[in-house]
């Protein structure tokens, strides 16, 4: 389980950033990541990254039991995990009213050590994953060979310039 085997790793680093690639949106409701990814981040004294991922793989979901939605809701899911995670390490006080998830000025304390406390949006998906990079992350990660990542980082560039976003203020990583 990445959360705890992270928190683990920064009790006993001192210089290595923190994150899982990445955490499911359909294995924890978005308020239980971001107190954990807070948790990684005071104990390693601010090195956290929140890696965030749509959640998709048929066999771990069949082999534990938990639903997996259709692609169209599977998204929508993950625009709000995303939404709230990011809120609740940057504001005060979220509240929130989605499909899937209702936050009524709901605090995340303490809050990060970092003042901006990344989060990490995985996935290529044109029309809704790369829209949801554009508006809230702080690095975006895409698997593939050198000429789909620089194909799907061109899209990631025109959904930022559609939500007014500089695209230089996304990292952008690949493996």
């Amino acid at each position: 389980e990445c959360g705890t085997l992270l928190a683990g790793l920064a009790a006993v680093t001192d210089r290595a950033r923190l994150g899982a690639l990445v955490m499911g949106s359909t294995y924890r409701h978005p308020a239980v990541v971001a107190n954990m990814v807070t948790t990684i981040d005071h104990i390693s004294g601010g090195r956290a990254i929140a890696g965030l991922g749509a959640g998709w793989q048929v066999n771990e979901h069949l082999a534990y039991g938990i639903d997996l939605l259709p692609p169209a809701d599977l998204s929508d899911r993950f625009e709000e995990t995303v939404a709230v995670v990011s809120s609740l390490l940057r504001q005060d006080r979220t509240t929130f009213a989605g499909r899937f998830f209702r936050l009524s000025d709901a605090p995340n304390k303490p809050a990060p050590l970092q003042e901006r406390l990344p989060v990490l949006v995985a996935g290529g998906g044109e029309r809704r994953t790369l829209p949801t990079a554009a508006r809230y992350a702080d690095i975006w990660h895409v698997w593939g060979r050198p000429d789909t990542f620089a194909a799907k980082s061109a899209k990631l560039d025109e959904a930022c310039h559609a939500v007014g976003r500089e695209p230089a203020e996304i990292r952008r990583a690949t493996g």
